[in-house]
């Protein structure tokens, strides 16, 4: 019978995991033009479906003019586009462009393959359980 690993144990595992799963998916992708910091902030937006900019600074707990000079960058790159309000011009929308479609989907990708790692041996009741402690863990 295998020995049971500690928590911290298990988290190295998981770690390294995660790391090879994600250099998988990156080796040679757009996602290695981009920080994690500038995924994640793509990986909100599309969550958000075309945000504005107060929006985002407000989910993100960042300032206006913050989120002003991270998006201008984003546009610059092509990975979202700035689309004026119909209803007040002076309200800008965030859409993903399609560059940044592509990296939300290799994001995805990655979500989906940490997913299947973590869930491969386990039946239905279990993937239950242990999203119900993680939730639990998560819980800020």
């Amino acid at each position: 019978m295998e020995s049971e690993l500690s928590l911290a144990g298990i988290i190295d595992i998981l770690t390294r995991k995660i790391e090879e799963i994600e250099a998988s998916v990156t080796e040679n992708s757009e996602l290695n033009e981009l920080t994690r910091k500038q995924i994640y902030y793509l990986d909100i937006i599309n969550q958000m479906q075309n945000p504005t900019l107060g929006e985002l600074a407000q989910k993100l707990g960042l300032s206006k003019p913050s989120i002003t000079v991270i998006i201008e960058k984003l546009v610059k790159a092509g990975y979202v586009v700035k689309v004026q309000s119909d209803a007040d011009r002076r309200v800008s929308h965030i859409h993903i462009g399609d560059k940044g479609k592509i990296i939300t989907k290799l994001h995805d990708d990655i979500h989906l393959k940490i997913k299947a790692f973590l869930t491969h041996s386990l039946n239905e009741q279990e993937i239950k359980q242990l999203t119900g402690i993680l939730n639990k863990a998560v819980q800020v």
